[in-house]
C-alpha cells in the first residue's frame, strides 16, 4: 500500500512540474551566432514545444562552449532558469552542464551560476541560484549530447520580490513664446489730436445785421429832421 501511495505521489509530482509554464516572464529576443537554417534561436522562445533551436551540423560543428543570449521585456529579479529539451526522438544537443550569466545592458555580463547540471531527460529542468537582477540571460553550454546545442523552450524563474518600476518622466512644460523684439523696442505711435475745423464768418448774418443797423440809423436821422 505504501509503495502504491509513493508511486502515485511521484506521478502527481512529475505531472505538476511538467504542467507548469516554462516562464511567466516575457522574452523579446534570442540571439546566437550559431543556428541551423531551419532551427533558429528564436524558436527557443516561441512558445511552441515542437520547434527548437539547434546549432549547425553540416560542414562541421562549432566547438564548445557555445552561448545563446535571451532578452526579457524588462528588468527583473530572477532566481533560476528552465530549459525544455527538444521533444522529438533525437537527443542531439541536450545540455548537461552550463553556466548562467546575467546583464542589465546586454554588454556587461556577470556570472550568476556555474556548472549547472541537467540529466538526460526530455522533461523541463530548472537550475536555481541566488536572486539577481537581469534583463539579459546568457546560457553558456559546456557539455552537451554530441557536441551540439539545442533548446525547445527557455524560461526564467522570477523572484518573489521584483524591482519597482521606473516612474514615467513628467512632460516638460512648453516654453513661453519669446516676445517680439521689434514690438518691445518700438514705442506706440501717438494718436493725432483732432484738428479744429476752420471757423468761417456767417456772411449772410453779418449782412443782415448791417442792414438793420443802417435802417435804424436812417430812421433816427429822419425823425430828428
Amino acid at each position: 500500500m505504501k509503495k502504491l501511495v509513493s508511486a502515485i505521489t511521484l506521478i502527481l509530482l512529475i505531472f505538476a512540474v511538467t504542467a507548469l509554464p516554462i516562464s511567466a516572464l516575457a522574452f523579446v529576443s534570442a540571439i546566437c551566432e550559431d543556428e541551423a537554417p531551419d532551427y533558429l534561436a528564436a524558436y527557443s522562445i516561441d512558445g511552441d514545444e515542437s520547434t527548437f533551436w539547434h546549432t549547425t551540423w553540416e560542414g562541421g560543428t562549432q566547438p564548445l562552449p557555445i552561448s545563446i543570449v535571451f532578452e526579457m521585456d524588462g528588468v527583473y529579479n530572477i532566481e533560476g532558469v528552465t530549459i525544455l529539451p527538444r521533444q522529438d526522438t533525437n537527443n542531439n544537443g541536450l545540455i548537461y552542464v552550463f553556466n548562467v550569466h546575467v546583464s542589465e545592458d546586454g554588454t556587461n555580463f556577470t556570472l550568476a551560476a556555474e556548472n549547472c547540471e541537467f540529466i538526460l531527460d526530455k522533461v523541463a529542468q530548472t537550475a536555481t541560484f541566488p536572486s539577481v537582477t537581469a534583463k539579459f540571460i546568457k546560457i553558456e553550454a559546456l557539455d552537451t549530447e554530441g557536441g551540439f546545442v539545442s533548446i525547445s523552450e527557455f524560461g526564467a524563474v522570477a523572484s518573489a520580490e521584483q524591482p519597482a518600476p521606473e516612474p514615467e518622466p513628467e512632460p516638460e512644460p512648453e516654453p513661453a513664446p519669446e516676445p517680439d523684439a521689434a514690438a518691445e523696442s518700438s514705442e506706440p505711435e501717438p494718436i493725432p489730436e483732432p484738428v479744429p475745423a476752420p471757423q468761417t464768418a456767417d456772411t449772410a448774418g453779418l449782412a443782415l445785421t448791417a442792414l438793420i443797423a443802417s435802417a435804424a440809423i436812417l430812421y433816427t436821422y429822419k425823425k430828428k429832421r
